[in-house]
C-alpha cells in the first residue's frame, strides 16, 4: 500500500482532460491511501480557485474521490504520529533550514503506517528517512492538464 501526498490528489481530481494520472492509480495493486492533511490541503487549494465552475468541478471530483477510491483509506494524524512529529521536528533540511509543518506529518504519517509516500515532490522530503515514489506530474505544457508518469523503483530520501 501506498499514502499519495496531496499534490497527487490535486493531480487526479485535475485531471478532467488528461486520463493518465487516474489510470495510473488503477494499476496499484491495492487501493493507494491519504492522509487527512493532503484532503485539507486539496481543499484548501480547490477554495482558492478563482473560477466558480472550476472550484466547483473540483470540489465535486475530490467528493468522488473520497466516497470511491479513498473510501475509509484516509490515514489519521493520531498520537503515534504526533509523537514520531515531534521527533521529526528538529531535523532541518539539507539546507539547514527546519522542514514545513506540512512535510513533516506527512512523513510522520507515512513513518508510523510503514508505507510509501508517493508525491511529485521528493525535493521536499530531502534528508528525512521515509520511503517515496515520485509521480512526474507534466503540467509544463497545459498547467491544467496533469499527465503523469510513476517512477515505481525511486530511491527514497535516504536517511538524515
Amino acid at each position: 500500500m501506498s499514502i499519495l501526498d496531496s499534490d497527487v490528489l490535486l493531480a487526479l481530481i485535475s485531471s478532467t482532460e488528461d486520463e493518465q494520472v487516474a489510470e495510473w492509480v488503477k494499476q496499484f495493486p491495492s487501493r493507494p491511501q491519504t492522509t487527512a492533511l493532503s484532503v485539507a490541503e486539496v481543499t484548501a487549494a480547490i477554495h482558492s480557485a478563482s473560477h466558480p465552475l472550476k472550484h466547483f468541478a473540483q470540489e465535486r471530483a475530490l467528493e468522488v474521490l473520497l466516497d470511491g477510491l479513498f473510501n475509509r483509506r484516509v490515514l489519521p494524524l493520531d498520537v503515534e504520529c504526533a509523537a514520531l512529529l515531534a521527533k521529526l521536528s528538529t531535523a532541518k533540511t539539507p539546507e539547514g533550514v527546519h522542514y514545513p509543518l506540512g512535510v513533516l506529518i506527512q512523513a510522520a504519517i507515512s513513518l508510523r503506517f510503514r508505507m510509501p509516500l508517493v508525491t511529485g515532490r521528493p525535493r521536499d522530503y530531502l534528508g528525512l528517512d521515509l520511503e517515496l515514489h515520485q509521480l512526474v506530474l507534466d503540467t509544463s505544457s497545459n498547467p491544467e492538464a496533469s499527465g503523469a508518469t510513476f517512477e515505481a523503483d525511486s530511491p527514497g530520501a535516504g536517511a538524515s
